[in-house]
């Protein structure tokens, strides 16, 4: 049988997605600090369980469960998946821990369309350098707030807004819980980045920099700041998330000082 559990009751699946505490994700949602609902197979001692928040989804636990992936199978088109179309969503990232089998996602997704894919995972502990940011002539650095948002001129705004609601169900709890900087060039954002999933003293990052713009490390400014900013507010876990063919994040997260731990597969699974 199929249980969700109440948000007070997450906490019972933390060691489920034990695997996948790399995902920042899954730490705020167990602390009902990311709003989403966890799916499980046993209401009182889960050993399997899915959850999803926006187009990213979770599974972890025992592989051997057939009955929870097959009732999970009908419960997920009742109600992840009309979520997903009502949002006109195409499809959603799915995340697995082991000792899900390649066999589980089949069975579970089989009238679905997969690809796979690979993402890597860095990490950081911030406070074992200073954070100094050097802002080239011509260029302004804000401080992402409601200052900056009243600005409604700026070009490339909107693009800022969208990236705060990434990861956030509104800019009021962005403004409350995250934080981020923008990098301004002639009146033009040209380059920003964001804090995502800030959960006890860990965040992770997510930054873009438009054409025209690129290779001119604005993105290492950006996150300069951002990760500065992070450490005065007592946040020196920095997590950053990229796709392995990437070459310019890797790069750029390897010229911060992060870490690689670990590459994870995803799967994507189109509607």
């Amino acid at each position: 049988m199929i249980h969700e559990l109440r948000p007070e009751e997450f906490e019972k699946v933390r060691l489920v997605f034990y695997s996948l505490d790399h995902h920042l994700t899954l730490n705020s949602i167990i602390r009902n600090l990311t709003p989403a609902r966890i799916l499980v197979d046993d209401p009182v001692t889960p050993k399997m369980a899915f959850t999803w928040f926006k187009e990213k989804a979770w599974l972890a636990g025992d592989s051997c469960n057939e009955a929870f992936i097959n009732e999970l199978r009908s419960k997920l088109d009742e109600t992840y998946y009309r979520l997903l179309k009502n949002h006109g969503a195409t499809g959603f990232r799915l995340h697995c821990g082991p000792p899900i089998r390649k066999m589980d996602i089949d069975v579970l997704f089989r009238d679905l369309t997969l690809k796979e894919w690979i993402r890597y995972y860095y990490d950081l502990d911030a406070s074992q350098k200073t954070w100094n940011v050097n802002v080239p002539e011509g260029y302004e650095l804000h401080l992402v707030n409601e200052k900056l948002l009243s600005r409604t001129s700026l070009e490339n705004l909107d693009d800022v807004i969208d990236e705060m609601q990434s990861e956030r169900l509104s800019v009021t709890k962005f403004l409350s819980n995250s934080f981020g900087f923008v990098l301004m060039h002639g009146g033009k954002i040209v380059g920003w980045c964001m804090s995502e999933y800030n959960s006890d003293n860990r965040c992770e990052l997510g930054l873009s920099t438009i054409e025209g713009y690129r290779r001119k490390g604005l993105a290492t400014l950006t996150a300069k700041a951002t990760i500065g900013h992070a450490l005065a507010l007592g946040i020196n876990g920095i997590g950053w998330h990229c796709w392995a063919g990437n070459e310019a994040s890797i790069a750029t997260a390897e010229k911060l000082g992060f870490s690689k731990r670990c590459e994870y597969k995803v799967y994507w699974i189109s509607l």
